[in-house]
């Protein structure tokens, strides 16, 4: 049998406890959850009901994405002490990776309740108050939080991004930079002072500060894993540039004329898309070689994220335009046209992504674009997919068409857009193909609407100059843009006859 050292000897199971935490603070401040959890759990074996070690083994949970065990764990702390306000603070945490903001905000008001002196617990309702749209509630709690720990950069980071969305972009700047005097190298403030940047056409500082999407709390997915160096602007002197895509369909085709530049030069350029673009944008460009995320990757010598490319390109607002220029492969065009109809068709798009919180928040409710379909045109689906109730509604409408069920990918859904006479859409992909298309293009904004739109109240975007842009005054009000979106259709339509 071992001897046991004085440590052994003297350590009472509290004392040991305790130790195990600190131990357990420091491999989490370091990033190792594995450990951090470890530990945590061999100092709950000494202090089975210590509440701070049950109420951090939670918080590593769902860092580590066990959300069950995390939820499990804030109930059994809750049914010891319901007044626990770190319980209800990690509860309404779950209920965020849950995708449940209402939920969450129920279980952060509990938390408000038995701790309305902790800044984290004002920050966390501002967190969900910004999920649900309310803006100008969660900036306010921002400002709790910070009025108790005006020193925390990370508060300072969150009242910027509220500034940003309730279009105060000039004050969402200076929080950003108060952000950055306190903790210089903290990538989110670096990332969001970017995105004001940008919005108000600042592109020099906006395309530095974009390079900081690598290294914030939530970073990019990075999707090159190869040996090739970065580029970093040089002469390629003959050397094939793999340009790869990291973000949405609409990011790449908003970017895609950067490569097409490249490529006009003589350069030797290979962009890697999502696979739902490749037979579109294959064959574009002379030169141009288009690879698909899912494919083998061909020789190249060097890399570079495609969003990166302006920024290594010295792009200013005066060079983003024009647009890429995308046409619809030809062999698919003729079966869209719908016999020489008489009268315009108009394409739809009125939903974003469901399963992303962003493309939620730009979606407009089917009921509010109804009345559109009163108008005298020909309506089109211009999706691949929608809600079953919310086709019947518009189906019921007017003369309303759905051929969702023909379109495998976006050389399908540019072929459709050919024999249109008009897009109407919201900040979705689809906009980005039908200005890249040089189609007319209606894009409807919400409040706080991305940076790629150009400055709030901003009826045309640097990107997009052609677009029209129609804009909420006040955020979630839908039924406003619309009421101007069908004014504007009616009126255009009266110009066509």
């Amino acid at each position: 049998m071992p001897a046991l050292s004085t440590q052994d000897i003297v350590m009472d199971p509290l004392t040991r406890a305790r130790a195990l935490f600190m131990q357990a603070l420091a491999a989490q401040e370091q990033g190792d959850l594995p450990a951090a959890e470890s530990l945590l759990r061999e100092a709950l074996r000494w202090a089975p009901t210590r509440a701070s070690l049950r109420v951090n083994l939670a918080s590593v949970l769902i860092a580590r994405g066990r959300i069950v065990e995390a939820r499990a764990t804030c109930a059994a702390l809750l049914a010891d002490d319901s007044t626990l306000a770190e319980a209800w603070l990690n509860l309404s945490i779950c209920d965020l990776r849950d995708d449940a903001p209402d939920a969450a905000l129920a279980a952060i008001t509990h938390a408000l309740a038995c701790a309305p002196a902790s800044d984290a617990v004002h920050a966390n309702h501002g967190n969900i108050l910004m999920l649900l749209g309310r803006h100008d509630e969660a900036l306010a709690a921002f400002d709790r939080a910070l009025a108790l720990s005006p020193s925390d950069p990370n508060w300072h980071v969150s009242r910027g991004t509220a500034l940003r969305m309730l279009e105060r972009l000039d004050e969402a700047a200076a929080a950003q930079q108060a952000a950055l005097r306190i903790a210089p190298g903290l990538g989110d403030a670096h990332w969001n002072l970017a995105l004001v940047e940008l919005a108000r056409g600042h592109f020099d500082a906006g395309w530095r500060g974009f390079e900081w999407r690598w290294r914030t709390s939530d970073p990019l997915p990075v999707f090159y894993t190869g040996p090739a160096p970065r580029w970093q602007g040089e002469a390629l002197a003959g050397r094939r540039l793999l340009l790869w895509a990291e973000q949405g369909l609409g990011d790449t085709l908003q970017f895609f004329r950067f490569a097409q530049r490249l490529a006009g030069r003589g350069e030797r350029v290979l962009v890697q898309v999502q696979p739902p673009l490749v037979r579109l944008l294959r064959g574009q460009t002379p030169g141009l070689e288009i690879v698909g995320r899912d494919e083998v990757l061909p020789a190249h010598d060097l890399h570079l994220p495609l969003l990166s490319l302006p920024g290594v390109l010295g792009a200013a607002a005066a060079d983003v335009g024009p647009p890429a220029c995308i046409a619809p492969v030809a062999a698919g065009v003729a079966r869209w046209h719908g016999g020489g109809a008489a009268r315009p068709r108009i394409g739809l798009m009125w939903q974003g992504n469901l399963e992303n919180r962003a493309g939620r928040g730009r979606s407009v409710p089917a009921a509010l674009m109804a009345p559109l379909l009163a108008l005298p045109a020909g309506f089109v689906f211009i999706g691949k997919a929608a809600d079953a109730a919310d086709l019947a509604l518009l189906g019921a409408s007017g003369d309303f068409t759905d051929r969702s069920r023909e379109i495998a990918d976006f050389a399908d859904t540019a072929a459709q857009m050919a024999a249109l006479d008009l897009v109407v859409t919201i900040d979705t992909s689809v906009a980005h193909l039908a200005a890249s298309m040089a189609l007319p293009c209606w894009v409807l904004l919400a409040k706080g609407a991305d940076w790629r739109w150009g400055a709030p109240g901003a009826t045309q975007s640097p990107w997009y100059p052609q677009a029209r842009l129609f804009r909420q005054q006040a955020a979630g009000d839908w039924a406003g843009v619309l009421a101007r979106v069908h004014a504007a259709l009616a009126a255009w339509l009266s110009a066509r006859t």
